[in-house]
């Protein structure tokens, strides 16, 4: 046993513990920016407790790059290396490897391990482990620590194939906690000649950077009804199906996270840079050197569509050339470009019209969302954020929930009052928008969904998706009803982030209009916001609250703060002086009544009401009732035989205002109820 423990350099993040790996992914970007600023020299032991104790780490050393702009850490930040952490996630079963046996291929081979840990996404089932190789010496040139990576794949391979993987070969790669030690040896000191001086043979499983084409399988393309092939599609068939791969190695939702990793692979690979510049070179609409950020699928594939089909495959432009999908003697293919920009691949043999996403879709036999992930990466547009991409999950999810037995059997009057005033699909399509027209949090301000839609957009989409017909008028009502009882949150000017709010301004400006476009926000899902919803919907209950008559004047006359919330540009607005005189005149009336009757009909009221038209009765007192009863504290009760006791209620009263059992309605102070 040494007498002095060892120490390595090492940079542990070690201000938060994170509970588990989605947490961890959640704060990914602010670890990489501040993980330079935690550097370590820790002893095999402490590098054993940092792994299994919520604490993200990479196994390199660096320092900050005074001359690179970015904060956070990046392979060029890399000084030296003294650790060697390789990742093994059984993604084949015909290779399966548990820990015991990984372990035993090492001491096998004179390679002892420092450290096994299980990682956070590994099962009963399933073993995922981590290794960590502690050196003697330390690495302090890249091309050597891809050497040794390479010497420590072919060690540990079963069936002629690395179990390693192989992705994991950045320099500045954060490594997130694991769950449990399974082996751990503090002497485990390693020379790095023994592990290059491994027999090599039979092995290339991780390239080094090389301006070399992949040469790849052609049994990797499915070329069943391809005959036309050269060597310029295949580099691109090839670059879209190593994007294809390696995103689906990735097994997570979120695309754009991993954008960058393939798009550094496919460069090593010599897949990327010639496509890229061929592109770059031709007339696009999109500037290539800048990162293009856009939400709405709709624009997405209209952009994705104008990329140069014939720039891309390497083919003259209205020219004809042999078609891909049958066999052309004389060649009947064309490149065309039509007059909205989109290019168009058009074979007059075949009776046959593909845009770039449908004809890569064909050749390379993959799905519309590979092609569309590949053509992001190639192009630098990304599609979502990694913040949207959970978000957008999430709402997802919410909406599976709404849909479950589960929410109706825990929420029964929210779900009979959403169905009755058939407000589901006005709530589920506002879900829906969320997720489509989704502002990321770095622009919003706020980790809660923020869009906005016109009303004719809104009406249309409704109409589109959920064959349910509102117009506007009455879907708009929906929506401010769906405001008042908190599923959904309309956003005051002061809520709205300044560069949005710019926008719809200048939109308002330019089409003259008087006000400018509703922003939305999603609340957090939580149980309260169910629960809050299923008070305020029994607090209207109570209060009488007509939802078919609801409007401004009568929210502001029954909740002034409520009102501000869902009117958000109207607020402060003066109340028609009609409506304040009638309600002066309606409660002194109900008050008078309550003195000698203890109890009044709302048609007793409006018959006091002599200088108003029956309409203008029946609307006004839609406005005023709710505040009547909250002001003077009623409750509206049914005419019952207890009722009749209790208050006298004469045979001739009853007969005159036709008064029945169950039916009508008597409006009682609380203090004097049953």
């Amino acid at each position: 046993m040494n007498l002095i423990e060892p120490k390595f350099k090492l940079l542990v993040y070690d201000k938060k513990q994170f509970k588990d790996k989605d947490e961890a992914n959640n704060n990914i970007a602010l670890i990489k920016n501040r993980i330079l600023d935690y550097p370590k020299e820790c002893s095999i032991k402490e590098i054993a407790y940092y792994c299994t104790n919520g604490y993200p780490i990479c196994f390199s050393y660096g320092i900050r790059n005074n001359r690179s702009s970015s904060k956070a850490y990046r392979d060029n930040n890399w000084r030296e290396q003294q650790l060697i952490a390789i990742d093994i996630d059984n993604k084949d079963r015909q290779r399966y490897t548990t820990i015991d046996e990984a372990i035993c291929l090492c001491k096998n081979n004179g390679i002892t391990p420092s450290i096994v840990y299980t990682t956070l996404s590994s099962t009963d089932i399933i073993n995922k482990y981590r290794i960590i190789f502690a050196l003697r010496d330390s690495i302090k040139d890249k091309d050597l620590y891809l050497d040794i990576l390479n010497s420590l794949a072919n060690i540990l391979s079963v069936k002629g194939k690395t179990i390693i993987d192989t992705a994991c070969k950045d320099l500045s790669r954060i490594f997130y906690p694991g769950k449990k030690i399974e082996y751990y040896d503090e002497n485990a000191i390693l020379d790095i000649d023994s592990i290059l001086s491994f027999n090599k043979k039979n092995y290339i499983t991780i390239k080094k950077e090389s301006n070399n084409l992949r040469q790849k399988d052609n049994n990797s393309i499915k070329r069943s009804t391809i005959l036309n092939y050269d060597l310029d599609t295949n580099m691109v068939l090839n670059a879209l199906l190593e994007t294809t791969k390696i995103v689906k190695m990735e097994n997570e939702m979120v695309m754009s996270p991993i954008m960058t990793r393939v798009r550094d692979q496919l460069t090593k690979l010599g897949l990327l840079k010639p496509l890229y510049y061929r592109i770059k070179q031709s007339p696009f609409s999109v500037n290539l050197s800048k990162p293009i950020t856009t939400r709405v699928p709709g624009f997405l594939f209209s952009i994705l569509r104008t990329i140069p089909m014939d720039k891309l495959l390497n083919k003259p432009l209205n020219t004809s050339l042999p078609c891909f999908f049958h066999n052309d003697s004389h060649p009947s293919a064309r490149i065309e470009r039509d007059n909205t920009g989109r290019y168009i691949y058009h074979c007059y043999a075949c009776q046959i019209k593909y845009d770039i996403i449908d004809l890569l879709c064909k050749l390379a036999n993959v799905s519309i969302l590979d092609v569309r992930n590949f053509l992001c990466i190639l192009c630098n547009i990304e599609y979502e954020t990694e913040w949207q991409s959970k978000m957008s999950y999430r709402i997802m999810q919410m909406q599976n929930y709404i849909y479950d037995k589960s929410f109706k059997e825990k929420y029964p009057l929210l779900d009979k009052t959403l169905t009755r005033k058939n407000l589901f699909p006005v709530y589920l399509m506002m879900l829906d928008c969320a997720r489509t027209y989704l502002f990321d949090k770095y622009v919003s301000g706020t980790n809660n969904p923020i869009f906005y839609l016109t009303k004719k957009q809104l009406v249309k989409r409704f109409h589109k998706y959920y064959d349910c017909k509102k117009n506007e008028q009455s879907l708009y009502k929906g929506i401010k009803y769906l405001a008042r009882i908190g599923l959904i949150k309309i956003l005051k000017d002061s809520d709205i982030p300044k560069s949005i709010l710019d926008c719809l301004n200048k939109i308002k400006r330019d089409n003259m209009h008087n006000r400018r476009i509703e922003c939305y926000s999603i609340p957090d899902f939580n149980s309260d916001i169910f629960y809050n919803a299923e008070k305020q919907i029994q607090s209207d209950k109570d209060n009488c609250v007509r939802m078919s008559h609801y409007c401004r004047t009568e929210a502001v006359l029954e909740d002034k703060k409520l009102a501000n919330n869902i009117y958000v540009q109207d607020i402060d607005s003066e109340i028609n002086h009609k409506i304040n005189k009638f309600y002066v005149a309606y409660k002194a009336r109900a008050l008078r009544l309550l003195k000698t009757k203890k109890f009044f009909l709302e048609k007793n009221l409006l018959s006091y009401m002599k200088q108003y038209t029956s309409i203008q009765k029946e609307k006004y007192s839609n406005y005023c009732l709710p505040k009547l009863i909250k002001e003077l504290k009623l409750k509206k009760v049914s005419f019952s035989k207890k009722i009749e006791k209790q208050y006298n209620i004469t045979n001739k009263y009853i007969t005159r205002h036709n008064m029945h059992y169950g039916v009508t309605k008597l409006y009682i102070e609380r203090e004097n109820e049953l």
